[in-house]
């Protein structure tokens, strides 16, 4: 996903079922150490977001919310009260309340199914951020009803990196950059020429193909499509990102880049993205911020680009897009 110097320093880590990679420039005092602390900060958001580790704190809210409030950690706290206010800003379009329909579609670890619209109706119903309480004081969440799931999916990535991005910049470290798997990455300052960290986007799908080279500095970016995760029924491919509205998956082709200064809510808004197309998210974008999304067709061409106020602004981004 990225073009780097060829001198640089790379350390590589598995964590939320991918690789991740940090890249800091050469002379950087005491690398190593670095690498393992900011490792270590993705390690922690997958302990307390993953919905596949039993002890994490998302699995005890499904585990337990609906019974009475779950005490959770400050950092699950702070990640659940961002996610909603991203939800609210991308009008619902994003909403990790939406973990019923996940596991209704089988994308929550298995292989993708088209299940009945009666049961899409009934997950509808236990859909929203709306069903679930957070209570700021005593740090707890509490679900509103039964059958009501949290599922970080198109945010848990983004907030491992900016976790990890806090804890290089609190080391003193002024030049990173790390990306998790191929849909997020992050930029601290600027490569060892001096120059905005480069970053190519490959078609998914295609090994390799590439749409664009974007140039990232302490901005971070997302990639959303449904190539990657699909399954074909009937003839129509879905595909695993979900409408929460209506409880579909998506069918748009093509795919998204978001651009902000958080990861997690370039994760986030480029799920939205993909939901709600370039108009619905120019509609969202509306707002004076630097926050914006590129979407691009099928074969990686890109066809539209929109930005605004999802975020203030302050951070310095530049791109520029390459057919």
């Amino acid at each position: 996903m990225t073009e780097e110097p060829a001198s640089v320093l790379r350390f590589r880590r598995r964590a939320m079922g991918c690789i991740w990679e940090l890249t800091l420039c050469p002379g950087q005092p005491d690398a190593p150490a670095l690498a393992e602390a900011a490792f270590e900060q993705v390690s922690l958001a997958e302990r307390l977001l993953s919905v596949f580790l039993p002890s994490s704190d998302i699995s005890r809210i499904n585990r337990e919310g609906q019974s009475g409030p779950v005490k959770v950690s400050p950092l699950t706290f702070r990640a659940l009260a961002h996610a909603f206010q991203l939800s609210e800003l991308t009008g619902g379009a994003f909403d990790i309340a939406c973990g019923a329909l996940v596991r209704l579609w089988g994308f929550e670890g298995g292989e993708g199914h088209k299940p009945a619209q009666d049961e899409i109706t009934r997950a509808l119903k236990c859909t929203g951020r709306h069903n679930v309480l957070l209570d700021e004081a005593s740090g707890t969440v509490r679900l509103a009803r039964p059958g009501v799931r949290l599922n970080p999916g198109g945010y848990g990535k983004g907030f491992g990196l900016d976790l990890a991005m806090e804890a290089l910049r609190a080391a003193g470290v002024q030049s990173a950059l790390m990306h998790a798997g191929t849909s997020s990455v992050a930029a601290l300052g600027v490569d060892s020429t001096g120059r905005p960290w480069q970053v190519g986007i490959r078609i998914p799908g295609q090994n390799e193909g590439r749409a664009a080279v974007l140039e990232l500095q302490d901005w971070s970016l997302s990639v959303s499509g449904i190539s990657e995760q699909s399954f074909s029924d009937g003839g129509r491919r879905f595909g695993h990102v979900l409408a929460p509205r209506t409880g579909w998956p998506v069918e748009r082709e093509g795919w998204a880049v978001a651009l902000c200064e958080s990861a997690a809510a370039s994760d986030a808004l480029a799920t939205a993205a993909l939901v709600l197309g370039p108009e619905g998210t120019e509609r969202i974008l509306r707002g004076g911020g630097e926050a914006r999304v590129i979407f691009y067709d099928e074969k990686g061409r890109p066809i539209r680009e929109v930005g605004g106020g999802l975020e203030p602004g302050g951070a310095r981004t530049e791109s520029h897009v390459s057919e």
